[in-house]
């Protein structure tokens, strides 16, 4: 029996169709990409981090000192030129502690490098892909790492040195990288500038105490404009390709959404704090409620971004004040610490982290991680 003219020619159609399909879709990705390139920022903050990076003087053959030990030293509160540094478990190591001079001076040998990365702060950062399938390469996170690391080290050299203005500027330069770091980027960029944030805001929460009320009031409306580059968890996954989040599970998810929040919410109480540092400078006392600091330095203290409905909760005490977050258990528990989160061999008794399974409260101060 003939086959009938119009299924012969829907026959032959078919294959044409499929040659088109597959030559149309690496042309729809290589569209893709171009666009994407074209739209990169001259100059790209991603590019000055890597070249501050590279400039980055891990140690002095003098003294054998590297940047490692002061951030090391920075963690335990170990003092310059008394006893020995400590070890990654926080033991007593066999290295005497070094001298001030000796921080001062591999410090100074990092200031071209500290002084390229101020520059990426001024420039628009992008994440900047190298194949239309959006794979992107990483050896800059490491040197982003790195200079996070530089920057907690250098604080905590000024702070040795008692120049407090100066020690909580490098925090917040790591503070802004870390911001900046998820721009245009995927899950990684987000971890990574999280993890640096988490770096240097461990030595912020020691020198707010120290501020003057002009100090910690700078302090402040520089923090409340880095916060404004905050990318969400949800801006990021919204980014990446359907197909790439149907291999991500519903727990994975929940779990890197609560690892972004509970950084706003550490930025957000590091930014009360610095408020109430500058207010109590000032008027020697701390204020009755939060909602007076937004009137005394024009700043808008943001709600819980672990529970928008609900503000950070605040009162007076005998020592002070307690401020927290009710946390992810979303159970107010009067201002008792989380103590069931991650830990590592570094941690101290203040650097309680958080997990999305922790009860207890997120308090400023005590759970610093």
């Amino acid at each position: 029996m003939a086959m009938q003219p119009g299924r012969a020619r829907r026959k032959r159609i078919w294959p044409v169709v499929l040659i088109g399909l597959i030559l149309l879709l690496p042309g729809w990705w290589f569209f893709s990409w171009l666009l994407f390139m074209l739209q990169q920022p001259v100059p790209n903050a991603r590019e000055i981090f890597t070249r501050a990076g590279e400039q980055v003087v891990v140690s002095l053959p003098s003294s054998g000192l590297t940047t490692t030990d002061i951030y090391t030293m920075s963690l335990h509160g170990t003092v310059p030129g008394v006893g020995m540094l400590p070890n990654r478990r926080g033991e007593p190591g066999t290295t005497p502690s070094p001298s001030l001079a000796e921080m001062q001076a591999l410090m100074a040998a990092n200031q071209p490098a500290l002084d390229t990365l101020r520059q990426g702060l001024h420039a628009e950062y992008c994440e900047k892909y190298s194949s239309p399938l959006g794979n992107t390469l990483f050896p800059h996170f490491a040197k982003i790492n790195t200079l996070e690391r530089v920057l907690a080290a250098d604080a905590y050299t000024r702070s040795c040195a008692g120049d407090w203005a100066g020690a909580m500027t490098s925090c917040l330069d790591g503070l802004q990288v870390g911001e900046m770091v998820p721009h245009k980027g995927i899950r990684l960029s987000l971890l990574v500038g999280v993890a640096g944030q988490a770096t240097v805001r461990r030595q912020a929460w020691q020198i707010v105490p120290h501020l003057s009320a002009g100090e910690a009031s700078a302090a402040v409306h520089r923090l409340e404009a880095i916060m404004t580059q905050r990318v969400t968890s949800d801006e990021v996954m919204n980014r990446e390709l359907g197909v790439l989040r149907g291999f991500t599970s519903a727990s994975a998810e929940m779990s890197f959404r609560f690892t972004e929040e509970y950084a706003a919410a550490q930025n957000a109480l590091l930014l009360a704090t610095l408020a109430l540092q500058a207010y109590q400078a000032d008027h020697h006392a701390y204020p009755p409620a939060l909602s007076m600091l937004s009137t005394a330095y024009r700043t808008a203290l943001s709600t819980d971004p672990l529970n928008p409905v609900s503000p950070f909760h605040y009162r007076l005490t005998t020592q002070g004040y307690l401020l927290y977050s009710i946390g992810p258990d979303h159970k107010d528990d009067g201002g008792t610490p989380s103590t069931d989160g991650l830990r590592t061999p570094m941690d101290d008794d203040r650097a309680t982290a958080c997990k999305l399974t922790s009860t207890g409260d997120i308090v400023a101060g005590v759970n610093v991680r």
